[in-house]
């Protein structure tokens, strides 16, 4: 009996190895598995933030009419009306950002940010003949970077447009700015997981 048992039991060596060799495994798959939780999570982000904003927009729209005859120089005004802003509350404007392509930094936030009660930053245009919104979708915390947590839109006649779609205001910047419209269409961004000098074409 004693020898069967002997001849199942495991040796150190045996047990080191294994464990090596998990330790292994967990190193290459870890990491990857971290980048597709964050990239999930900012690309969810990032839709919820589209969603919002398209929702308030339809909402101001019913409150001062079709945009194409907004004359208003305080959209901001407008948007607090209508959105679930946290009242009081200071976007922290020391803040500084960069962008995909590593430039910067940037300084995006000021006294007249807004934020929405489930802790977004908002930015809005007081030109309301091109209306545009910049948003960082988890406020103060990390990485502040525009394309992954920083996405910016604006309004034109078929309602609220994802910057960096063809014809959008900033489509011709070397990054297509915020990279909003490719991680809203394709739900991705591979940025995360390899630098890239602008965001992939669609």
């Amino acid at each position: 009996m004693n020898k069967i048992l002997r001849q199942g039991a495991y040796t150190l060596a045996e047990t080191l190895l294994t464990l090596a060799i998990i330790g292994v495994i967990a190193a290459l798959t870890i990491p990857t598995l971290r980048s597709n939780a964050e990239e999930k999570k900012f690309v969810s982000l990032t839709q919820k933030a589209f969603n919002t904003i398209s929702e308030a927009t339809a909402r101001v729209e019913n409150k001062h009419g079709n945009s194409e005859f907004w004359v208003t120089n305080n959209l901001s005004a407008w948007y607090k009306e209508v959105m679930n802003i946290d009242i009081g509350a200071k976007a922290d404007n020391s803040i500084e950002s960069s962008d995909i392509a590593g430039g910067g930094p940037y300084r995006l936030w000021n006294a007249d940010t807004l934020i929405s009660a489930d802790g977004m930053y908002w930015n809005f245009s007081t030109n309301a003949n091109s209306p545009d919104f910049v948003v960082d979708v988890n406020g103060p915390q990390s990485p502040n970077i525009i394309g992954v947590d920083i996405h910016a839109f604006y309004l034109s006649d078929e309602g609220v447009v994802p910057q960096g779609a063809a014809g959008s205001l900033n489509d011709s910047e070397p990054w297509k700015i915020c990279c909003t419209y490719y991680t809203i269409q394709k739900n991705k961004m591979p940025w995360l997981e390899t630098p890239m000098n602008e965001c992939p074409d669609i």
